[in-house]
């Protein structure tokens, strides 16, 4: 594979991430829609699975919102094109923006400038592991604005324990409310520093619904 031809499936792989939702995600909205016994909330839910299927027929993003791009790149230390995937997915992310399309999210903090393809410093955002071998893994994660606009971090007393990351946790998603675009799937991160537990909290978001933590202990809570 050369660079033109792995552009050309990043590219895809970004169309098909603000197209279609998981199978596990729109499963679940399925058995939500069958429990559920409020007549509001059935309207709502029946609108969403509605908007999933003509996304989908008509080959337009679910929402309106795609999304910061988001890279999790898992590749070898011989993969021929290593070097290159910045600048590779980069111009995937501009590609994309034109022909799925994207909607030009980003913009400069400081000058309020928008380039309108998706691209700037540090932008699409890449988070590497460098492994043995030559294989590449990408998932990309097209996390929104509106989304991001209610994430919540809070350094707890350690005598607050797990009673008050309960409390933190609940607080954080009846303050949200409607504003991240309900049904809302929660990324819990707990431990480590700042920058480290935004990270795990924002990583969980890809784990399939109904997936347990390996640890027992967690898992029950």
């Amino acid at each position: 594979m050369d660079a033109a031809q792995l552009e050309e499936k990043i590219t895809s792989l970004i169309g098909l991430a603000v197209l279609e939702l998981p199978s596990d995600v729109v499963k679940s909205l399925h058995n939500t829609l069958d429990k559920e016994t409020n007549t509001t909330a059935k309207n709502q839910l029946e609108a969403i699975i509605q908007n999933i299927k003509l996304a989908k027929t008509h080959s337009i993003p679910i929402c309106q919102d795609t999304g910061i791009q988001i890279f999790y790149i898992n590749v070898g230390i011989d993969f021929p094109l290593i070097g290159q995937l910045s600048t590779i997915i980069t111009n995937s992310v501009r590609r994309a923006t034109k022909e799925v399309p994207l909607r030009p999210n980003t913009v400069n903090p400081f000058t309020n400038e928008n380039p309108g393809d998706n691209a700037g410093l540090s932008i699409p955002w890449i988070n590497w592991k460098v492994n043995d071998g030559a294989d590449l893994d990408i998932t990309v994660f097209p996390k929104g604005g509106g989304s991001e606009n209610v994430a919540k971090l809070a350094m707890l007393n350690p005598g607050q324990g797990m009673k008050g990351m309960k409390r933190f946790v609940i607080d954080a998603v009846m303050e949200a409310g409607a504003k991240p675009c309900p049904p809302t799937i929660v990324g819990v991160g707990i431990g480590g520093g700042a920058d480290i537990c935004m990270k795990i909290a924002k990583e969980q978001l890809l784990r399939p619904i109904g997936q347990r933590h390996l640890n027992q202990k967690i898992a029950e809570i």
